[in-house]
């Protein structure tokens, strides 16, 4: 238990330190699955209740409407396909994180998502439509944060310098649109031919 508590405590330092937070994190052993697991789960929770707390008018969804299986896709697939690529692609560009490194770093990165998300989310109901600004703004800083402790953790679990960081980082990024784009074209496909054996089945039923 104390060493969990360590670990998740590890997350606040990454959110001040980012830089020595994520080289303790790879070379220290200052985090673990337990914690990442906790933090996606923290990431995905966030996500909830911002979308059922965040005013009409910045998110106009009724709150009957509101999937939390579809949420967790929407949490949990980015998360995957990210960690997937970003390991493939670094490990072919002599990047020296472990898939576990890459795993855990990439949930520790969620952090500025999973502690500001809520607040940000209550803060929007007493915003009007002309202080959209003011939610965007903040919601841009979220966004923006959290990218820079990815590209933070590029660097630090692979041990690169800023060129290669943002190199790898982008064919990250493809990588996962490609893997994206091969996964609908297989669910495409996976439709049409089960569509197609429906067919042939009441078609031979029909003769019979």
């Amino acid at each position: 238990m104390g060493e969990l508590v360590i670990h998740l405590k590890q997350a606040i330092r990454i959110l001040r330190h980012p830089v020595d937070g994520f080289w303790e994190l790879r070379y220290e052993k200052r985090g673990g699955l337990l914690a990442a697991i906790i933090l996606l789960l923290l990431a995905y929770l966030a996500t909830l209740i911002s979308e059922i707390s965040t005013s009409f008018i910045f998110n106009p969804i009724e709150v009957k409407f509101i999937n939390p299986w579809l949420i967790l896709a929407q949490v949990g697939i980015p998360w995957i396909t990210w960690v997937l690529a970003n390991y493939l692609v670094s490990s072919i560009n002599r990047g020296q994180g472990r898939l576990v490194d890459v795993l855990i770093g990439s949930a520790y990165a969620l952090i500025p998502y999973i502690c500001f998300t809520v607040p940000l989310s209550l803060l929007s109901n007493v915003l009007t439509i002309g202080e959209s600004s003011i939610y965007l703004f903040f919601q841009y800083i979220i966004i923006g944060w959290t990218g820079f402790l990815f590209i933070v953790l590029v660097q630090e679990i692979h041990n690169y310098d800023i060129g290669e960081t943002i190199w790898i980082t982008v064919l990250s990024i493809l990588f996962m649109l490609a893997i994206w784009i091969l996964l609908l074209i297989f669910a495409g496909l996976s439709v049409q031919l089960v569509d197609f054996i429906e067919q042939l089945y009441e078609e031979v039923s029909f003769r019979e």
